[in-house]
């Protein structure tokens, strides 16, 4: 509704809206009196609601007017895309971090490597230099001898175990490298598939507020038609529903004789005397109402005798 409010009813243990009530809500009116409020509005609410859907048919496209807006379902498929494109960039960018770790890990391992095989090879060179100056026998011989063969052996576990890691190393960056060529390949193919989304062109979007207005329209003539049969209609019309009236009374032909103190409409006769006698009676109640058109003069009704 125009100017309207809303009022949106749960349970005190859910978290979702079970009820949304729409309409010029009176401020004097509390959120908890109002669901008692609309149920009173109109007796079977369920049927006039089906009456105003299937009544009168204000929901005809007579035109629409457009603007032209970006097309938010091409935009959205592309934001997803999207989102995949980015899940291969940031594994991409994992595998390319993971890389340059092994590779300073290698670089490490190698500038370590080297100064140790220089110190040993240092003290190895000292203690063979050692051994020369000395006899074949004697305690400083033996002990020279085994400093010799101690470090070498120590050099060699070192070169072994260079090795090994190195090796292991290696093996890490190829795997990493397999992994981003496979990476980058579906990267491009992610992103071949987004950049075929056309997001340039607009699209057309209507504008709805016709049909806003429609519904307003649609439940003031349910409001009225209620209205009416309640004060006007006959008992026996006083369920007809919307689509009956109209078709009955509100569309019935008839002539209009207009005066300066008067207006008498006056409708054909109806060839079932039971409408007849009904459409006489809602006509007595209606004049008796004292209704005035808006210029002021009288509102009279009537309905023709048959033949």
């Amino acid at each position: 509704m125009l100017d309207g409010a809303l009022v949106l009813m749960r349970r005190l243990t859910d978290t979702d809206p079970t009820r949304v009530y729409a309409g010029r809500i009176p401020a004097s009116l509390s959120a908890g009196a109002v669901p008692p409020h609309f149920r009173q509005r109109w007796s079977y609410q369920e049927r006039v609601i089906r009456q105003m859907v299937n009544g009168a048919n204000f929901n005809a496209n007579f035109g629409y007017g457009y603007r032209e807006v970006p097309n938010r379902t091409q935009r959205r498929r592309w934001e997803k895309k999207q989102e995949k494109v980015e899940v291969s960039e940031r594994l991409l960018a994992e595998q390319e971090e993971a890389l340059t770790n092994l590779q300073y890990k290698l670089a490490t391992l190698r500038q370590t490597y080297c100064q140790e095989r220089e110190v040993l090879e240092e003290e190895i060179e000292a203690q063979t230099t050692e051994l020369a100056r000395h006899q074949k026998v004697g305690e400083k011989f033996r002990r020279c001898q085994q400093g010799v063969q101690s470090r070498q052996r120590r050099l060699a576990n070192l070169r072994t175990r260079f090795q090994r890691r190195r090796r292991r190393l290696l093996e890490m960056c190829c795997g990493h490298r397999a992994r981003q060529s496979e990476l980058r390949r579906e990267l491009a193919k992610r992103e071949a598939v987004r950049d075929e989304i056309d997001t340039e062109s607009l699209c057309r979007e209507r504008d709805l507020e016709k049909d806003q207005i429609m519904l307003d329209m649609q439940v003031l003539l349910t409001s009225l038609h209620d209205w009416a049969r309640c004060h006007y209609f006959a008992p026996e019309w006083q369920r007809l529903e919307l689509n009956t009236a109209i078709e009955l009374i509100y569309r019935k032909p008839g002539r209009v004789i207009r005066d300066n103190e008067q207006i008498e409409v006056v409708f054909d006769p109806y060839r079932y005397p039971e409408h007849q006698q009904a459409m006489e009676e809602s006509c007595r109640r209606f004049n008796e109402g004292q209704v005035h058109w808006r210029d002021g003069r009288l509102l009279r009704l009537h309905v023709a005798q048959p033949p």
